[in-house]
């Protein structure tokens, strides 16, 4: 009966062990697909690939249209440099990711001031047609430094 009882008692740790990990590896896929689509979203920026950069962003974000009207002037006046310094991905609730970003973006020409800058967000990302995209994001701190 001793062996029984702990037989079942190590099968229901086997299975819990395979749910965790299982979920734990579901994720670190979250976390890498995120991250890819972060990587992506600074490409697309670098090279002032408008269509690209959009198809980062959720069509439903609040932020999707400001985006659309504003990001062409960015381009027509600065020639930016963008670098990935920190991504830690927070986690999944609901349908919502969410990661904590720092980047640094620097001017390499253009004619108008700019002061080159490291943020650090706090980025919400939604899935549209089972792919992450864009849905949000926060400025946690934003630091300003001299070229």
């Amino acid at each position: 009966m001793v062996n029984l009882l702990q037989m079942g008692a190590f099968r229901v740790v086997w299975v819990l062990a395979l749910t965790l990990c299982s979920g734990a590896g579901y994720a670190a896929s979250i976390a890498d697909d995120v991250r890819d689509l972060v990587e992506e979203n600074i490409a697309a920026t670098q090279s002032e690939n408008m269509a690209r950069m959009m198809k980062t962003i959720h069509s439903s974000s609040p932020s999707y249209q400001a985006t659309m009207q504003q990001v062409p002037t960015l381009f027509q006046q600065y020639d930016l440099e963008y670098e990935l310094t920190g991504y830690d991905f927070v986690g999944v609730t609901g349908e919502f990711a969410v990661a904590k970003v720092s980047q640094i973006t620097r001017k390499v020409g253009g004619s108008a001031a700019f002061n080159d800058n490291e943020l650090e967000l706090l980025q919400a990302f939604r899935k549209e047609n089972g792919q992450w995209k864009f849905w949000s994001q926060s400025v946690l701190n934003m630091n300003f430094f001299g070229q």
